[in-house]
């Protein structure tokens, strides 16, 4: 509701003398009474001056319960009475919230907001207050396309908030060569005409409502694409007009319009005899020229050489080179372009409050002097990602167009849980036996970077049908001029059965940290069974990893590539001598921004020439359905279909999926197959724990199952 307050002073009789007032009426009171504005705003009484009056006038109505005020003086018998004439505002006798919209901010959350008084005149300072408060509300939330308004409805005030889509981009003004489809797929903002003009299927699996509704990021995302094209001038701006469009759900829609202004380098056309370039180190002239698109002894119009400033920046950006920019001026018969090459001054890292610089250090492969390079960008960001070792990361360079030496900022948030759980363990109803006979799989429960130094200390735990194990280890980055990983264990191994001899193994470990996504590991590993006369088994265990997962979490993008070989009966000490490899493969594509393709595979071999060590099949590590094995020889492949309900909290996956393997029985290959549907809650100490329905083919029959771990 808008309300026109008017404050109306009349005094009959006001010199610039002081004069006393004996009493104050207020009259046109309903609801509130004159004991309720005094306690509010005190007396008036006693000789006063008009500036006195009028400032306990402005208190009264400064309640924000009145819509007018109108004073005047009458004589008493002592002085003169102060007449204050009120109307109130509109008695509150309940009040509503309603949202014209999907919700970008939780109602119960607004509700808890209002501080309307029931049964009392709508006081406007407190409806001003709701409103502001409502506002800053959805800005915390990064909204800023919202109305907010209120009237009376039968004595219930109603707020509603109006909650704006962008229905579309509109570049107006100088856009004749601008590619404008490029600009818009660089800034990636998602407006409704997109979500309509996409099938039911599309829209099922790839949109939500709430992504066509703006951010300040991603108008900030636009502005930042739009300011790293030299095609644009200062002038250019960007606004919102509201629209209207038939046959759409949305009441609330908006156009954002970018008024383009170009850059002037000169009027009309010019010939160009030599086309030069200056400040060019990572590209040469002839490469320059030829992305620019130009060419001498031509005649190009302003527009012309402003569209070859954006492919030459482009062309950087293609070859991960971002943030290069160009200037261009004409000297004579000469065009020349300046070359603005970003290289790396700093490196600057940001909120760490107990871990040591040097942990951060060792994964950080943004190197100072070197060209700024949006590779190694993305991998710096992917290995703080996956050390799990921080709960956000940000990486951003600190520049300027013109300049060249840029600082580098990251800006880390520590992990506030450092305890995880990964590995697996799954259940599968068994065909004989208890229930939790149907338990398998392997658990590693661990503590990450608890004191600072990278460090991380856990219990690995195997629950094997035939043999329960049990290991700690530690792992510790150590800064050497290769910087590496040291990492000790200690386990114990107890059978359950007559075949097997309870024992003790030690193992030693040190790999380098990742390069280019690869790491290299060699170690010890001494196993010794618990009998008398036993000289125990002494192995090398060497390892590589490749990894580029976007997540150690919930990965939607990369590759992930693991060997372990394993060589046991070394020096003498071969109670076991045996050969053992594992590989496995992950790889993640996005289809869209919540629906991935994930595939992966796993094969391992043992080799044994004297004892028999077997590899185990559980958890997520066996073919879904399928019950705990051992063999000298297996392999697993799956490829899952993964839609993202739930990004947030704990996010929320459901997929369907297909899985192939097979294990060797009796020196044949027993091929497993299955295919199901899955849900996936990835909770932040647990890693992944999934459930689902695996159509077995071998038996024609459906299986429960569900595992815990990592993805």
């Amino acid at each position: 509701m808008k309300k026109e307050l008017v404050l109306l002073l009349i005094l009959l009789t006001v010199s610039a003398m002081a004069i006393y007032i004996s009493e104050v009426d207020f009259k046109g009171l309903n609801t509130l009474n004159s004991e309720f504005i005094v306690q509010k705003v005190g007396k008036l009484f006693g000789e006063v001056s008009s500036d006195e009056i009028q400032e306990y006038l402005k208190k009264v109505f400064d309640l924000g319960y009145f819509s007018s005020l109108t004073p005047s003086l009458e004589p008493a018998d002592v002085g003169y009475r102060l007449v204050v004439s009120l109307e109130e505002n509109p008695v509150v006798k309940d009040w509503k919230l309603e949202i014209e919209g999907p919700g970008l901010v939780d109602k119960k959350e607004l509700k808890e907001l209002v501080k309307i008084e029931k049964g009392m005149p709508l006081n406007v300072n407190l409806l001003k207050e709701t409103f502001e408060t409502m506002r800053n509300k959805y800005q915390e939330a990064g909204y800023f396309l919202v109305e907010i308004n209120g009237n009376f409805e039968d004595g219930t005030y109603k707020i509603v908030v109006k909650e704006y889509a962008l229905w579309d981009i509109v570049f107006n003004g100088e856009v004749d060569g601008l590619d404008i489809v490029s600009i818009l797929s660089k800034a990636k903002i998602k407006t409704l005409r997109d979500f309509y003009s996409s099938s039911p299927l599309v829209r099922f699996f790839t949109m939500s409502k709430k992504d066509f509704y703006p951010k300040y990021s991603d108008i900030n995302n636009l502005i930042s694409v739009i300011n790293s094209y030299p095609f644009f001038s200062k002038e250019t701006t960007v606004n919102f007009k509201k629209t209207t469009v038939k046959d759409i759900e949305e009441k609330n829609v908006v156009i954002m319009v970018v008024n383009v202004v170009q850059r002037r380098l000169f009027e009309g056309e010019k010939a160009f005899k030599e086309i030069l370039f200056h400040g060019n180190t990572i590209f040469t002239d002839q490469e320059l020229l030829k992305a620019s698109g130009l060419s001498p002894d031509q005649t190009y119009t302003n527009a012309q050489v402003l569209l070859a400033m954006n492919r030459i920046v482009d062309f950087y950006e293609k070859n991960n080179f971002p943030y290069a920019w160009v200037e261009a001026k004409v000297e004579d018969d000469s065009l020349v372009f300046d070359i603005y090459e970003k290289y790396v001054r700093s490196v600057k890292i940001e909120g760490l409050k107990k871990t040591k610089p040097y942990v951060v250090e060792n994964l950080v492969t943004i190197k100072e002097g070197e060209p700024l390079n949006k590779e190694e960008i993305m991998l710096t960001y992917s290995y703080l990602q996956n050390s799990r070792y921080f709960d956000s990361v940000n990486i951003y360079p600190q520049l300027s167009p013109s300049a060249t030496q840029v600082d580098v900022v990251i800006d880390l948030k520590e992990a506030e849980k450092t305890r995880n759980f990964i590995g697996g363990i799954g259940w599968t109803m068994p065909k004989e036996g208890d229930w939790w006979q149907g338990f398998s799989g392997m658990v590693q429960l661990s503590a990450v970077n608890t004191f600072g130094y990278g460090e991380s200390f856990s219990v690995n735990l195997n629950l094997g049908f035939t043999e329960r194990s049990v290991e700690g280890s530690m792992k510790l980055p150590v800064k050497f001029e290769v910087p590496m990983n040291l990492e000790l264990g200690i386990g114990y191994t107890d059978y359950t059965t007559s075949s097997g001899t309870d024992t003790i193994s030690l193992k030693g470990l040190i790999s380098s940290l990742p390069y280019k996504g690869h790491s290299f590991g060699i170690g010890p590993i001494y196993e010794k069974t618990l009998v008398d006369g036993s000289k125990g088994t002494l192995a090398i265990l060497t390892r590589y990893r490749y990894n580029t997962k976007n997540s150690a979490i919930l990965p939607t993008e990369g590759y992930y590539l693991s060997l372990d070989l394993t060589r046991a009966g070394l020096f003498g000490l071969d109670d076991q001598k045996y050969w053992k490899g594992i590989l496995s493969g992950e790889a993640y594509y996005p289809i869209f921004e919540s629906l991935f393709w994930s595939f992966k595979g796993t094969g391992g071999m043992v080799r044994n020439e004297i004892g028999t060590e077997l590899l185990e099949v559980s958890g997520p590590y066996a073919v879904r359905g399928y019950n705990y094995f051992e063999t000298e020889k297996m392999f697993k492949l799956s490829a899952d279909l993964n839609w993202i309900l739930q990004k947030e909290n704990v996010p929320v996956v459901t997929g369907l999926f297909v899985d192939y393997g097979g294990i060797e029985e009796n020196g044949n290959m027993n091929t497993l197959s299955s295919a199901g549907v899955k849900l996936d809650l990835v909770v932040p100490l647990l890693g992944s724990v999934e459930v689902g329905g695996a159509y077995r083919f071998n038996e024609k029959d459906w299986q429960f199952y569900f595992f815990m771990g990592s993805w």
